[in-house]
């Protein structure tokens, strides 16, 4: 039986609850640590920002995604807040529809994921 139903009602509210955290955040919470040791509040969203935002490419991509990612990062870390938190709405929105358009052979598709070569469902259930 398919997980693809589960987990992406999971990836949808989670993607959606990140979305509003961040456009709630002030100044001064961009600049604070996150739990994930010498990263601030800032770099945890520009790192789930660019990740999500190349997962929306990533079948057939050229270059590939990981190839991609670290120029990503960098970009949305160099945006201002603002600019950030709206990127991140945008791609929010683009992630959930893709996830509800996708079906269970786009779920079981292979490619090179961050985590080694797996199925795309694989991943996102990781």
């Amino acid at each position: 039986m398919s997980t693809r139903p589960r987990t992406v009602t999971g990836l949808s509210e989670a993607l959606q609850r990140f979305d509003l955290l961040v456009a709630s955040l002030t100044p001064e919470q961009w600049a604070a640590p996150s739990l994930c040791p010498d990263w601030t509040v800032r770099d945890v969203v520009a790192h789930v920002g660019s990740m999500e935002q190349e997962l929306l490419a990533w079948r057939g991509a050229d270059p590939p995604l990981l190839a991609r990612l670290a120029h990503a990062i960098d970009d949305w870390r160099s945006a201002p807040p603002a600019v950030r938190s709206g990127r991140l709405r945008d791609v929010v929105h683009a992630r959930v529809t893709e996830l509800a358009a996708m079906t269970d052979d786009d779920f079981e598709a292979v490619g090179d994921m961050p985590t080694g070569r797996s199925s795309y469902g694989r991943f996102m259930e990781a």
